[in-house]
Order: C-alpha cells, then structure tokens, then sequence
C-alpha cells in the first residue's frame, strides 16, 4: 500500500508504503522524509527480484524538478533515486500513475504545462509520458501533441499491442465548439504521439480517468461529463482501440463522481473503484458492461493465509522513518573517490564514495541517478601510461582500500571507480618519495 502520512510532521505530508502478507499482517511500514513537505508516493511496482520500484511526486524541488522515481529493496530501502520530466520546458509537473509494461519498463503519465508553436508566446497543459528501464534510464520522455495545438491533461495508461499505450484522459476544444472532452490518446513505442479521438464532442466540460482492456484488446473507461443544460454524468465506455464507441453504460448522474482505478480479473471482467457522493464505491463489469451476474451458488474460497482473517487496522506507530535522503547538489563529497595520503610514500588508502552518481544524456539534458546501494563496482589504478596497476571489484559495503605504492614509479596516478561500464568518479594522486 502506498500514499502520503502527515504522521511525521501535522503540517506536511511524506510519502508512505506498507507492506502486509498474505493475512493482511504488516510486514514493514516506511515513511520516506519529504524534501518539500508536501510529497506522496503516487505509484508501486513490485519487480520479480522482490524490490520496487515507486513513484513519488513532489519528493523535493530542487532545483526545479518534481518527479522522482525510487528503486527499493525488498525491505523498502532505497537503492537509487532520480529525477524525470527535467526539461526546462516542463513547468509546474505533476505526476499521477505508474505502471509496468511487457517489456520490463516502467510508464510514468502526468501532466505539465509545455510550449506549442500553435499557441505562440503561451505554455498550455499537455500530459506527458515518461517510460524508463529498470535500471531508471529513461527510454522517452515526451509531452503529448509537441506542436499540434492540443490542449490536454490525463492521469493513467495501458499498453496495448507493439508497445503502444493508450491513455484515457480530456482534450480543450477549441473555437466555435468549445469545451472538453473526454479522450482517447494512442502513443507510439517510442514515444510518438499517434492520434485521439474525442469520446463525446459536444461536452462542455469532461474528463476520462480509469482505463484497462478486455481479452479482446478493446478498452474500458470511466468518465465524467456534463452538458450546458442537463446534469453531471458519470458513465463507462467501451470502445476500439480507434476510441469509437462500442457501447456506453450510464452509472450515476450524482456530482462529485470519479473512478481513478480499474483492472480485468482473471474472468475478463472489469472492476472500477473510486468515489460518488463521498462514498467509496466498488464496480463489476461484464463485456457488455452490464453489472456481473449474482452467483447463487455456493462458492468455496481458498486462502493462503493459514488461519482466519480479522478485520482489522494497520497501525503505523512503529514505522521506519528514512531521514537520510541523499542530495547531491548539497553535499557533492559523498559521491567522490578519496584518495590519501596525497602525496603517497609506501602506502595510498582509497575510500569509495557513500553514493554512486550516474550520469546520462536525454535530449541535450543531463538525467542523474543516485544509487544508494549496489552490489558490484571495480576499483581500478593506472599510471600516466595507461597501465593497469590494480584492478579489483568492490561493493557498496567496502569502507577503504589500502593499497602497497613502495614498488611504485614516483609520479602521477588515476584512481577511477566504474559502474556500470562508466567512470562514476575518480581521483588524481602522486607517488613520490
């Protein structure tokens, strides 16, 4: 489970996870110290080695970035953190949802204000994808409709075939008929905005939130709509993978309606959550989104928890508070490789950095990553020749090495550490005697 806690501090919220077993028992609970004093943790994935992957949203501002996605072990400690939606362009970004994609990535949806050539002078909301590796490198990071005057916001996406993903959000009509729709979007595997098509084009306000698929590879969405006359709705579509309608089932025209989340069981049926009126509500849907059949047999559960299941509340008294967030930009020594004595006699002692930062390009910006644990690096020396002199693997548990100089050359040498296949960091020191 995961969300935000203001059980730290009253005024500002951190985000949380828990983790319970199969009985629904707490297993381990983590509250994650806010850089910004008002983050959450908005996304989790559970990858096949038993760590995660999170997503937290305004986890710290500086310097401009509000999107950061955590790699956890299987204890909720944090592996590596980075930044995503850098581009200077981006203002004011938010993130919304996080999903796992076939070909073991990860799919950020969010919304930011971008520039369009269509609306010269002025940035306009656009939601954008970002899909990244496990590793954290990022793989496209995109506003949707770069330059083609679509106005537009979204909060979670599936995949579909090839790799492309659909997204169920609104798009701001413009002109004679305005007003909002709401949206189907497709995206390319690479990140190319494909097309969208309207679900309703007469609305003057709507939004499209939940999505998922049935077997068939048709989709499901829940949206919100209202006319100029007339009340709110709030209804499920199903639709082709084009966004034409198939088929539309009204559920309620109370205001103040959402569903934020939606999957296919196992029978291929879909299940809806969210809100009416206040009240968490639970629905079932068939293909023909009539509501599933009531079953009047006798139904026979299994469960793999080996004794009867109270209801009850998870307590969070007792959980782990993680303090010591690593920023780079505050405090650079912790990820240098030091080198002493320098100058070095008969003996030179290297201490690997507390935290390995990685580099990568992305369009021109530089991506960080902060990894707080890894499991192999090797430790190398070479002379001013390029030779070898040491070369061994260290992990993140090695504190110092100390390394024999007196058979050494007197003159300059480099200490370098690669990760990766990349120099992370390295350090110039002299022999001399």
């Amino acid at each position: 489970m995961a969300g935000y806690t203001n059980k730290r501090i009253i005024q500002c919220t951190d985000p949380f996870i828990v983790k319970v077993n199969v009985c629904g028992e707490k297993e381990w609970c983590r509250i994650y110290k806010s850089q910004d004093c008002n983050s959450a943790c908005q996304g989790i994935v559970s990858l096949s080695d038993g760590s995660y992957i999170a997503l937290m949203g305004y986890w710290k501002n500086f310097p401009v970035t509000h999107l950061w996605l955590l790699k956890l072990d299987n204890s909720g400690n944090i592996i590596w953190q980075q930044a995503y939606a850098t581009d200077p362009e981006y203002r004011d970004e938010v993130a919304y949802s996080l999903m796992m994609t076939m070909d073991s990535s990860v799919v950020i949806t969010g919304n930011t204000y971008y520039a369009d050539s269509l609306f010269p002078g002025n940035q306009v909301l656009k939601f954008f994808l970002v899909k990244t590796g496990l590793d954290g490198n990022v793989i496209f990071d995109a506003p949707w409709g770069k330059n083609m005057g679509i106005i537009s916001d979204a909060m979670t996406s599936i995949e579909g075939n090839a790799h492309a993903l659909y997204t169920a959000g609104r798009r701001a009509r413009e002109g004679a008929n305005s007003g909002d729709s709401p949206c189907l979007f497709k995206t390319g595997g690479t990140g190319q905005s494909l097309y969208y098509n309207d679900i309703l084009d007469s609305t003057q306000a709507g939004n499209a939130t939940a999505i998922s698929s049935f077997s068939d590879g048709t989709l499901a969405f829940s949206a919100q709509w209202w006319y100029s006359t007339g009340l709110d709705t709030t209804g499920i579509f199903k639709t082709d993978t084009l966004g034409n309608v198939m088929n539309r089932k009204i559920i309620t025209t109370e205001m103040w309606c959402a569903f934020f989340n939606s999957f296919r069981t196992f029978s291929d049926r879909q299940v809806f959550s969210g809100v009416i009126n206040q009240k968490g509500v639970a629905l079932k849907l068939n293909s023909d989104l009539e509501y599933d059949s009531i079953y009047t047999a006798p139904f026979t559960y299994d469960s793999l928890c080996p004794h009867a299941i109270a209801t009850d509340t998870v307590p969070m008294d007792d959980c782990t508070v993680i303090t010591d967030i690593y920023e780079p930009e505050k405090d650079a020594v912790k990820t240098k490789l030091l080198v002493y004595p320098n100058p070095a006699n008969s003996q030179v002692a290297i201490s690997p950095p507390e935290f390995i930062v990685r580099e990568s390009k992305d369009r021109a910006l530089t991506v960080s990553t902060v990894y707080y644990k890894w499991s192999s690096a090797k430790l190398q020396v070479i002379d001013l020749g390029g030779i070898m002199l040491y070369s061994q693997e260290i992990s993140d548990s090695t504190s110092v090495v100390h390394l024999e100089t007196g058979g050494w050359k007197e003159g300059l040498y480099m200490a370098r550490l690669l990760f990766m296949n990349e120099t992370v960091a390295s350090a110039r020191f002299m022999v001399a005697r």
